[in-house]
Formats: C-alpha cells, structure tokens, sequence
C-alpha cells in the first residue's frame, strides 16, 4: 500500500494562471490536479502516453487535435497517446481537472 497526501504533492506546471500537481505516481499512471484560473488556457501539447481527464469542478474547451469539446463537472474525457491536447477554462470560476497519465 502506499499513501499519497496532496500536501506533500508537488508543482509539475505552472504557467499563465494554471497549476499542475503531482499528487500520486503510482505504478501504471501519474495523478496530476489541474487548476485552471478564469480565462485561463494550457497551450497545445503532445504526450507520449494516453491520458484520462475527470473533470472536478468548473466548465471550459478541451482542444484535441482539430477538435473542440466542451466539457463540465464530472465529464470524463480519455485522449489516446500521440494526440495533441490543450485547455482552455471558459467558465466564471476555476476550473479543477484530474488528469490520469497512464504509464
């Protein structure tokens, strides 16, 4: 068993009103918290490994490729590896994201 305590997590992103935590690295998948400020965006990136989004609080677009997806609390968005993914919080309040980097 291992305990992870957000406490004890640390910052992996921080850009232009957005945060990124390492809050567990467990064996087959990274657990990062993302806070996106109002208006906020996290720029167009690409991953090397597939990626499930839970959506904790808040509205906004998730841009995956030449697509756009509006999403809200509780959605749940799986991105395959190789994609090309970027955020951006639409909404009046930040906006909270789980994100599951599968190993």
């Amino acid at each position: 068993m291992k305990h992870h305590k957000y406490s004890e997590s640390h910052i992996v992103y921080d850009e232009k009103g957005s945060i990124g935590k390492l809050v567990a690295d467990a064996e087959k998948a990274d657990f990062v918290q993302l806070s996106l400020g109002v208006n906020a965006e996290i720029a167009g990136h690409v991953l090397d490994q597939s990626v499930t989004f839970y959506v904790i609080s808040g509205c906004g677009t998730l841009f995956v490729d030449n697509s756009e997806i509006i999403v809200s609390t509780s959605d749940v968005i799986e991105v395959k590896s190789g994609a090309n993914r970027g955020w951006k919080n639409d909404g009046d309040s930040i906006m909270e994201i789980l994100a599951v980097k599968h190993k």
